[in-house]
């Protein structure tokens, strides 16, 4: 070797050594976007994932720490995200995001003290920050300095003149110290500010409750609903107040309404039980009943109360089990075992009976059980209901009242930035695009959610094709991937390795899709068609992947110049100035591409390929309205629905177009459709058009 080449050589590794730490850079750049994707789309675990690679990779960075706590808090592991933030911090204290992120978490920890130096410290570096001084007054509230809490909305409102959430967090101050005729004062210029917030709403409706002042307290609740149709314990509340105006069938409707959006909701469930009960629907009754002690077998008052049923049935022996638990737990309650003596009498046990008919007897002789029992008469006179919580035997009889919330239970960080559309101050949003998923939506109980999953041929094609587990499918409600799930598609990804066919390809850019990697995904859809110029669903696929990465892209750049912004899962809801939520990011982590117009290209190619895919002109509608081409987007709305009849999302977002046209009665007739199918969202607005 030469001279001259032996020195060219030893450029060429200069050069190799340089760019090395670039490539691993490079790469940790590309884990952490592909993270911050999950994040978007809520999917959690698995950003949490892409987050410890990084970490794993490069240890001294800030962000990765940074991200994965946004991931913990929303998982609700507040302890974790109280670490990583910290460890955030450690490598960079500048990061005025870490401290509202970490005193969340210390928030949740029941921390306040700590949290509220948190938000001192950021608003050191970020001042202006909306979501901080909201918390700040928050966490002073909690601990009872509401001198320091005024003081703090006070300083937020040099910011933030016309800050809705700053009036309704002045109202809770003052419903703290008790003064609910100022509360009621600051609600109402919460209100003048923005009348479609659900929080001072329900606290109007808390106090005029309190105050016995019914009728107007379910007004204010009608209007709390309206805004948040689907809160069950919003119905729960209102039948109390219901049920205290003995209006029995319009509490007993809104005990089915929670029941149908939470059939977990033990409050609703113990309620419609009684009501049942007391209007003789006693077999019904008996099964709500048997779903609580199911369900809870130490809920005492239920079993109680099925004794009661289960005797007055004709089912004496089923009676006296429940009502042997019950009395074992309570000894002392005398009402119990005179109905036991009853039932044993009944049963032949004659001795039984009698010893329960004396030990009820030494009960009403003791002097100390007597007071007891005249305090708790004293107290059943004047209240219909029991608080939640309270499990005192003796008031088996009674509704179960849990009072909403009038300050946030759990804070969380926001997610992104969403789009809006609005029509008459409605804010509301449309239906998002379908995409293909090999996992079912499923409801509360772990069951297939109805409605949310579609078929078609193309679908079937495919799973015929590709013999999985779990067949492809294709579903509208974005559903975050549970572990085992995630270990499915790993196992997917490495036990087809060597395979180079169209469909290979395709399952495994969905794969990718799934697990948020848009690039990965769309090079695989890209090999895909490559192979087969013909297949329809990998074009189909390719514009969902597109699509969503167009998302993502846009909300990084919202998030560029938006506040930091926080929101409470039920509570307090933070917006930045034009209303919508976001989180605070620096950069877009991808390199922008015209996305739309890859996205319609693909859209336009399935239809071409498969004129009789419904889903494709529903995609396509749906990108034409965020576009502003409303005639377009009509038109494969329609052809989508003549395809696909119950694609009720379709009604639903077609109904939205044609509000915005001031077309009110055709867009309410598809709103009405898009509610029978289950899309109870659509009467929401339906009943706000009419008022």
């Amino acid at each position: 070797m030469n001279r001259y080449s032996r020195q060219l050589l030893t450029l060429l590794w200069a050069l190799v050594l340089a760019v090395a730490p670039l490539w691993g850079q490079i790469d940790v750049e590309h884990v952490i976007s592909i993270g911050r994707n999950a994040l978007y789309f809520n999917d959690y675990v698995v950003s949490i994932g892409y987050f410890n690679q990084a970490i794993d990779t490069r240890p001294w960075l800030a962000d990765p720490y940074f991200y994965r706590a946004v991931a913990k808090v929303n998982l609700e592991d507040y302890k974790g995200a109280e670490q990583d933030a910290t460890l955030c911090l450690e490598r960079n204290p500048f990061i005025s995001r870490a401290y509202l992120l970490r005193g969340i978490a210390r928030q949740n920890l029941n921390l306040t003290t700590e949290a509220i130096a948190d938000y001192k410290q950021g608003l050191k570096l970020a001042p202006d920050n909306l979501g901080m001084h909201l918390n700040l007054s928050l966490a002073q509230t909690q601990l009872k300095q509401y001198d320091d809490a005024e003081r703090s909305i006070d300083e937020l409102l040099r910011y933030w003149a016309k800050n809705k959430d700053a009036y309704t967090l002045r109202a809770n101050i003052a419903l703290e110290r008790g003064d609910t005729t100022l509360a009621l004062s600051r609600i109402e210029e919460s209100l003048a500010i923005d009348s479609l917030q659900p929080m001072p709403y329900k606290m109007k409706a808390q106090i005029l409750a309190n105050r016995d002042n019914l009728p107007p307290a379910v007004e204010a609740l009608d209007k709390a609903i309206d805004l948040e149709p689907r809160e069950a314990n919003l119905y729960t509340h209102r039948g109390i107040l219901y049920y205290r105006q003995n209006k029995l069938r319009e509490a007993m409707k809104d005990y089915n309404q929670a029941l149908d959006l939470d059939p977990r909701n033990r409050v609703a469930l113990h309620n419609r039980a009684l009501l049942r009960q007391l209007v003789g629907e006693s077999n019904l009754a008996l099964e709500d009943w048997d779903r609580i002690v199911t369900a809870e077998p130490k809920n005492y008052i239920a079993r109680y109360n099925r004794a009661l049923l289960a005797q007055r049935l004709g089912q004496p022996q089923k009676a006296l089990t429940d009502l042997d638990v019950v009395l074992a737990q309570y000894p002392s309650f005398a009402e119990g075992f005179i109905f036991r003596s009853e039932l044993r009498k009944k049963l032949g046990n004659t001795k039984g009976a009698e010893r329960d008919y004396w030990h009820a007897w030494d009960l009403h002789q003791n002097k100390d059980y007597r007071a007891s029992a005249r305090g708790r008469a004293i107290r059943n006179k004047d209240n219909q209901t029991r608080l939640s919580g309270d499990e005192s035997i003796d008031k088996y009889n009674m509704l179960v009242e849990e009072k909403p919330s009038l300050v946030p239970e759990k804070l969380r960080y926001s997610s992104a930035a969403r789009g809006r559309v609005q029509d008459r101050e409605v804010q509301v949003e449309p239906q998002g695009a379908l995409y293909l998923t090999y996992f079912a939506s499923e409801d509360p109980e772990g069951k297939p959610q109805s409605g949310a999953t579609y078929h078609a041929d193309l679908l079937v094609q495919f799973n015929r094709r590709i013999d999985l587990a779990h067949p492809l499918r294709l579903q509208s409600h974005n559903q975050a991937l549970a572990p085992k799930q995630i270990e499915w598609l790993q196992t997917e990804l490495s036990g087809r390795e060597g395979a180079d066919d169209a469909g290979y390809y395709l399952h495994r850019g969905i794969i990718y899709s799934l697990l948020q990697d848009y690039e990965q995904a769309i090079a695989d859809f890209d090999r895909a068609v490559s192979r087969d110029p013909s297949l329809a669903l990998a074009y189909f696929a390719r514009s969902i992947a597109s699509q969503r990465r167009r998302l993502v892209e846009v909300s990084r750049g919202a998030e560029t110049t938006a506040s930091t912004e926080v929101s409470a899962s039920r509570g307090l809801v933070t917006t930045g100035p034009g209303g919508q939520m976001v989180t605070p990011i620096d950069k877009p982590a991808l390199r922008p591409i015209n996305t739309s117009t890859s996205v319609l290209t693909d859209l336009n190619r399935t239809i071409e390929l498969a004129p009789e895919f419904a889903y494709a002109y529903y995609n396509r509608a749906l990108l034409y309205g965020q576009t502003g081409e409303v005639e377009a987007a009509l038109r494969d709305y329609n052809r989508a629905i003549a395809l696909a009849p119950r694609l009720v999302e379709a009604y639903y977002n077609r109904g939205l177009l044609y509000l915005s046209q001031g077309k009110t009665k055709e867009g309410i007739a598809d709103l009405s459709q898009a509610g029978q199918w289950g899309l109870y969202e659509a009467y929401n607005i339906i009943k706000r058009m009419n008022q």
